[in-house]
């Protein structure tokens, strides 16, 4: 399924009031076809289609024409070019360069405490060493996705001192921390024996 940005003026678009009394259709089933023709050039990474590709994602013979005669899409020397289609249809990774919000990613393998984390954790009195590795096990465990990783872990070092040293809650333990717990005790009787 296409992903596709659409803004408000394309619905408001004269253009497209115009197709649709070309083509004898409703504004909506106009967008419809139009939305199609979009997410054929989405899937192609291209706003350039033929005009038998336009055609067929439109569901009507000569609705690449209709597009044409309403200044929707221009004949160029290697295809229909879909006025518009450009911002629209590049995946949201290519796009992503040009001013919208940067696309979650993993944690980078080098991922470690800037200085300016390292000063927040030593003003709350947090060991950052620890606490990064808890934070880079916890995250890598769950497959955590952020745009800003760094600003995550300045989260991470408020919520430890907000919760009283654990980011998961006043009193509540993780699952390593319980763990933990279990070995000491073993450890324990095992010299008592």
């Amino acid at each position: 399924m296409a992903d596709m940005s659409i803004a408000d003026k394309f619905l408001r678009d004269g253009r497209v009031k115009l197709l649709a009394a070309r083509l004898g259709w409703s504004r909506r089933e106009t967008m419809g076809a139009l939305l199609d023709v979009f997410a054929a050039a989405y899937d192609r990474a291209a706003d350039i289609l033929s005009s038998d590709d336009i055609d067929t994602a439109a569901e009507l013979a000569g609705f690449c024409a209709a597009m044409i005669a309403v200044d929707l899409a221009v004949h160029t020397t290697v295809g229909v070019r879909i006025r518009g289609a450009t911002a629209r249809v590049l995946p949201r990774k290519k796009r992503s360069s040009s001013g919208t919000a940067p696309s979650l990613r993993p944690m980078p393998k080098d991922w470690a405490p800037r200085p300016q984390e390292q000063a927040q954790a030593r003003a709350a009195g947090i060991d950052c060493e620890k606490t990064a590795e808890h934070f880079r096990d916890h995250h890598t465990a769950k497959g955590s996705r952020f745009m800003d990783w760094n600003a995550a872990f300045r989260t991470w070092l408020r919520n430890t001192t907000r919760f009283g040293g654990s980011p998961h809650g006043p009193g509540r333990r993780t699952p390593l921390d319980l763990q933990l717990e279990r070995v000491a005790m073993l450890e324990d009787e095992e010299r008592k024996r």
